[in-house]
């Protein structure tokens, strides 16, 4: 194989993300939902490469979902660059509430999904951390051919949509859903996805 591939695994369903709609980014650390350990699962018989090393966000959510990926032949290794986007001032809160302390806020990322709630990182700037984040493996592992890497839904949309030369506020456009795989060829000093 010519050039490297990169698995983008988006973790699970936590147990925050059952029930309420809460504003859930690089701040908040839930456990695995049950659903979400079940998810893992069905992606660990998807017959991922045999690599020796998991990535991982250094996040709950994401752990459990690589421990379960890596099994017992497989170490997980955290990266704190593939942790969720910040979401600022609205981490953590539920989405009604958001909709009430922070109306204009809210309507602007309703008519433009990149802007970034207040105090909180934007999708250029997690698109960056990420290119950063795997030109650190290859740097660290030259030999490597394939990355199976678990980590969230708004950092792999923002890396995506960076790829694809897309305007950040088509991003929903690349959200993969719990335990979706992206992936993504590294060939002569560049990322495209695949």
């Amino acid at each position: 194989m010519s050039g490297k591939r990169f698995y983008l695994i988006r973790h699970g369903i936590s147990k925050a993300q059952r029930g309420i709609s809460i504003c859930l980014g690089g701040r908040s650390d839930p456990p695995l939902a049950e659903e979400g350990r079940r998810q893992a699962e069905m992606v660990l018989a998807a017959e991922l490469p045999d690599v020796s090393v998991v990535y991982s966000s250094p996040l709950r959510r994401c752990l459990e979902t690589a421990e379960i990926l890596a099994g017992d032949r497989q170490q997980v290794r955290q990266v704190s660059l593939l942790t969720e986007m910040d979401m600022g001032h609205w981490e953590g809160m539920d989405f009604e509430r958001i909709r009430r302390e922070y109306p204009v806020e809210y309507e602007l990322r309703g008519r433009h999904p990149a802007a970034p709630p207040p105090g909180g990182e934007t999708f250029e700037a997690a698109a960056d951390r990420m290119e950063r984040a795997l030109r650190q493996m290859i740097e660290e592992n030259p030999l490597e051919e394939e990355f199976v890497i678990v980590t969230h839904g708004g950092i792999i949309s923002a890396f995506l949509c960076k790829l694809a030369g897309e305007d950040f506020d088509k991003n929903r456009n690349y959200r993969l859903p719990h335990c979706g795989i992206g992936m993504v060829a590294y060939e002569k000093g560049g990322f495209q996805q695949i």
